[in-house]
């Protein structure tokens, strides 16, 4: 086609010709061309939702929105509506307004596996882990085929059942066995490698995620994480930092307190004699480097290994 939306061009016709442009990466023609859908017939919702997809993936969310509002307006009772509404506000981080605009789409159509995938990766975020592994399971018993939503039931599953590794592993497998490029699935597997102590196959899996997307958040990670597990001078400090990340700042004050009544009756006895009181002295200086591990136990840990792998300075996400 040479030029913008012509009369008499039937709309789905010119729908499917932005999902093509946008899918070979010609953005800015894909919304000159929803653009025009809109033009012609501003009373479309249909075009205002194709308007707000193709914004959406030129990363003008704000734009996006307006136009999944208007979507909404003329369309109320359709489900596709307020369903591309609650994508453009779980992008902008407006989770409460997206959950209201996705569960709206349920309403109106309780049997789109596309939406209670949608729901799942939004309660995930919110981590409400139960309820996202629910609505995940649900769109896979309506379209088993959907790669993303295996991805994200093997995801789930490390949270809700996080000792059960062979069924969050046979999950992600499902995953990659329909879509082998996808980099978040090997990503989740390495994860679940790593769990389960497979530190080797966990390297192995990251480096695959990386490979297809070299800044995957999760992969580099999980990939720094198994590096530093496999280095035996630096796995005690692993484990315990991975301990302290996870531990409530009341747990980190009480190691706190505790280590400190004991360093102070060690210095208190040592200090009595002049033969030890340079020990009493190293004693505090540990106690020291202790409550700042203590708190920066992670950060501290891979700039040591940083130093022998420089790719992990990239991997502080």
């Amino acid at each position: 086609m040479s030029g913008p939306a012509g009369v008499g061009v039937p709309i789905g016709d010119l729908t499917a010709q932005v999902y093509h442009l946008l899918a070979v990466g010609q953005t800015r023609r894909a919304r000159d061309l929803a653009a025009s859908l809109v033009s012609e017939d501003p009373q479309s919702a249909v075009a205002h939702i194709v308007l707000s997809q193709v914004l959406l993936a030129s990363e003008e969310s704000l734009a996006a929105q307006a136009a999944a509002d208007e979507a909404v307006r003329l369309g109320p009772d359709d489900d596709r509506a307020h369903r591309q509404r609650a994508r453009v506000l779980f992008t902008r981080g407006r989770f409460a307004d997206a959950e209201a605009a996705v569960l709206e789409a349920l309403s109106l159509d309780p049997e789109h596996a596309d939406a209670h995938l949608l729901y799942a990766r939004l309660l995930g975020v919110c981590e409400r882990h139960g309820t996202a592994l629910t609505a995940a399971e649900r769109s896979i018993s309506l379209d088993p085929d959907e790669p993303e939503a295996h991805q994200l039931r093997a995801y789930l599953l490390l949270h809700t059942s996080p000792r059960n590794w062979n069924v969050s592993e046979e999950a992600v497998r499902r995953s990659l066995a329909l879509d082998p490029q996808d980099a978040d699935a090997h990503a989740v597997l390495g994860v679940i490698q790593l769990r389960a102590g497979r530190t080797a196959a966990a390297e192995s899996a990251f480096r695959a995620s990386l490979a297809i997307a070299p800044d995957n958040a999760l992969a580099l990670r999980g990939l720094a994480e198994a590096v530093m597990a496999g280095a035996w001078v630096y796995r005690p400090f692993l484990r315990y930092s991975l301990f302290m990340e996870r531990a409530s700042p009341g747990i980190r004050l009480a190691m706190v307190a505790g280590a400190w009544v004991v360093v102070s009756g060690l210095t208190a006895v040592l200090s009595r004699q002049p033969s030890t009181a340079t020990a009493s002295a190293w004693i505090g200086y540990a106690y020291i480097a202790f409550c700042l591990y203590t708190w920066f136990a992670t950060p501290i840990t891979r700039f040591l290994l940083s130093r022998r792998y420089p790719w992990l300075k990239d991997a502080h996400v």
